[in-house]
């Protein structure tokens, strides 16, 4: 087990885990952002989508066990 996410608020905290990297999926469109460094255990959630056809607001989820 490398560990486990803690969501709260538009961040996440990642605990125990030796990965530097998140990628996130739009639930609207399917887009897939580009990996998003850690920084000291914390990853900052986009709030809008990436791709420019989209851009929906708070759509973003993690994807789990992509880097």
């Amino acid at each position: 087990k490398d560990g486990f996410i803690e969501e709260n608020d538009y961040s996440m905290q990642l605990h125990n885990t030796r990965d530097q990297k998140a990628v996130f999926r739009c639930l609207v469109c399917g887009y897939y952002s580009d990996p998003i460094a850690v920084d000291r255990g914390m990853i900052n959630e986009p709030t809008i989508c990436g791709k420019p056809e989209c851009v929906s607001k708070n759509s973003m989820t993690i994807v789990h066990n992509r880097c």
